[in-house]
């Protein structure tokens, strides 16, 4: 919230107003960041932000090495006075006066030690024990920051007006009759739009089993307390004001905060994030997924941003290969959770494997056939025919010779007899599958 002094320079100047207004559509947090900076700055130095942009490029580089000066000898700290330098850097510029002379700032005697810089990523045993104590509503917030890399601001921004909506997840259906929901898709693709990205552009990322369960309870409850949900509604909403609309992200973070206590840590919310980015990173270099589908799912720009961007959308080919990767990449690496029930493409597989291995085919030739959930019991009867053969000492062929003398073991071994062949040979194949 803007303090009341702030809102009378808005009021008092219109050009100083349309600059706030212009940082806000970037960033409405930023924005209020940089009002506050000037307005204290206008109160310590008595003066309006229209004197501050009359002063030419001279003046204002001099003016914001006062400003520098009269901060460090009351003690602030480095970081503390960049940001007012930033602020007014940006008051200049959005008067078309470019500030380019260097401003040094002062050098902290103590290296600054901060929460953020000792902040380690969380293990996945530590965010099993949040979630252990979370309720409903802050198990769906963690998950779509630990499982999916969402930044706490995509699930409701900074003024409450917008948030991830039930429309952002195209995989997921709601039955209001039976007030039952259904994804139709695991992992389940998430949409984050243009106006909820920090960088300005739209993505999508996943969300793993784990975090399709809380989703799945969460919206229930929500339908069996009389909510109505459509494509509009908020996917995280207050459960005690059943007003049924966006939160803001210190609302969402204040949350995420109690459950991360509750369990006995002190991390910031964010740290969940890190440890999506960290997970990841392992799950990276064990060959599961691709950098760029890394970068690309935490909303940074790169390579496949730029043709997500450029093409509107991605193949569905190349959608698939990631969803797959980072399916595999979530259940090891993400996940706290062992999930124990099975597709039936994955009972398909195993049966399969399990058939061929007792064939006698080796983990590298079945590993070769690829998806074995796709095998017909025809292909499974021709493989296993195939290494019969191979076994057998055949190639194409299902018959041989052997000697009158072998003929015997032979029939006891299972081949079946065709004819003699003169003078003391026979012809015998292999039994009828």
């Amino acid at each position: 919230m803007v303090h009341y002094d702030y809102k009378k320079l808005l009021e008092a100047d219109d050009k100083f107003r349309r600059w706030y207004e212009n940082n806000r559509r970037s960033s409405p947090s930023a924005a209020d960041g940089r009002l506050r900076r000037i307005g204290l700055i206008c109160r310590t130095f008595n003066l309006t932000p229209k004197q501050i942009a009359e002063k030419d490029v001279d003046e204002g580089a001099d003016f914001i090495m006062d400003v520098v000066a009269t901060f460090e000898k009351q003690g602030a700290k480095s970081d503390y006075i960049k940001n007012y330098v930033e602020a007014l850097k940006n008051w200049f510029s959005f008067n078309k006066k470019e500030i380019t002379q260097k401003i040094r700032l002062p050098r902290d005697n103590a290296v600054k030690v901060t929460k953020v810089s000792e902040e380690q990523s969380p293990v996945p045993e530590e965010v099993k024990k949040v979630l252990d104590v979370a309720d409903q509503k802050q198990k769906v917030e963690i998950a779509l920051i630990a499982f999916s890399g969402l930044r706490p601001e995509s699930l409701g921004n900074h003024t409450g007006n917008d948030g991830l909506k039930l429309s952002d997840f195209p995989e997921l259906k709601i039955d209001e009759q039976k007030k039952i929901v259904e994804v139709t898709k695991i992992p389940m693709m998430i949409k984050v739009r243009q106006n909820l990205s920090k960088a300005g552009h739209q993505y999508f990322s996943f969300l793993n089993a784990q975090g399709c369960d809380y989703l799945k309870q969460y919206l229930e409850f929500r339908l069996r307390d009389g909510e109505e949900l459509n494509a509009n509604s908020p996917v995280v909403t207050s459960l005690k004001t059943r007003n049924f609309k966006h939160i803001t992200t210190t609302k969402i973070s204040d949350s995420i905060r109690k459950a991360i206590r509750k369990a006995g840590f002190d991390w910031r919310p964010y740290a969940f994030r890190v440890y999506f980015a960290s997970r990841l990173m392992s799950a990276e270099s064990d060959g599961f997924l691709l950098r760029d589908w890394r970068v690309f799912m935490m909303g940074h720009k790169g390579d496949i941003e730029h043709v997500y961007t450029l093409n509107k959308k991605l193949p569905q080919e190349t959608i698939e290969k990631m969803r797959q990767s980072y399916e595999k990449a979530a259940e090891k690496h993400l996940s706290t959770v062992i999930q124990t029930s099975m597709t039936t493409d994955k009972v398909l597989a195993t049966f399969n494997y399990q058939f061929l291995k007792l064939g006698g085919y080796s983990d590298q030739e079945i590993e070769k056939f690829g998806d074995l959930s796709t095998l017909t019991p025809e292909q499974l009867k021709e493989l296993l025919q195939d290494k019969s053969k191979q076994g057998l000492g055949l190639r194409e062929n299902s018959q041989k010779i052997v000697s009158m003398a072998e003929l015997r073991s032979h029939i006891i071994q299972g081949w079946e007899y065709v004819r003699d062949l003169p003078p003391d040979e026979a012809i015998i194949k292999l039994p009828s599958m």
